[in-house]
């Protein structure tokens, strides 16, 4: 499935990015990235994934950070 150029665009930077940094011996974080592509406001999440709570409290951020920025 081919992405949509406008996602592409934004995203195909993020994962030469991650590339980078795995072939350089570095870890990576989990990520979500929220954003309004009429804006073009971004706001990146780190996720939390330690527990069933930590998850829960991730996805709360998200959907707030996503309700205030019209995501």
């Amino acid at each position: 499935m081919k992405l949509p150029l406008k996602y592409e665009e934004l995203i195909m930077p993020l994962v030469a990015k991650a590339k980078g940094f795995l072939e350089a011996g570095e870890d990576l974080s989990a990520i979500a990235f929220i954003g309004n592509f009429e804006t073009k406001q971004t706001i990146p999440v780190v996720l939390n994934t330690a527990s069933d709570e930590t998850k829960d409290a991730s996805a709360r951020a998200i959907a707030l950070i996503a309700a205030e920025i019209e995501a």
